[in-house]
């Protein structure tokens, strides 16, 4: 299929659609649903790969210097959404 170029949130990327067909990624999905959020870092890394820490950077606060959780829940929810295939059009 090949990489994909999307934006989410005002940052560009390119991203494998194909990354999502993976068992062991959606075990560790799965892990975080059930409230295993320490699952998360390594989530994100098999998502979005050598862009992680780009990503990361991104994500982060410059007021306290931290990334938050809810907004890189957010962040994957939209790229999720964005390389999802569209139906009905």
């Amino acid at each position: 299929m090949g990489k994909q170029r999307i934006t989410v949130d005002g940052f560009e990327m390119r991203l494998d659609p194909g990354v999502f067909d993976d068992f062991e990624l959606l075990d560790m999905m799965a892990q975080v649903q059930n409230e295993d959020a320490l699952k998360l870092p390594g989530v994100m890394r098999k998502i979005y790969g050598d862009q992680y820490q780009a990503v990361m950077e991104h994500l982060r606060d410059e007021d306290t210097g931290r990334v938050p959780t809810e907004r890189v829940g957010e962040f994957m929810t939209k790229t999720m959404e964005a390389l999802a295939p569209k139906s009905g059009s």
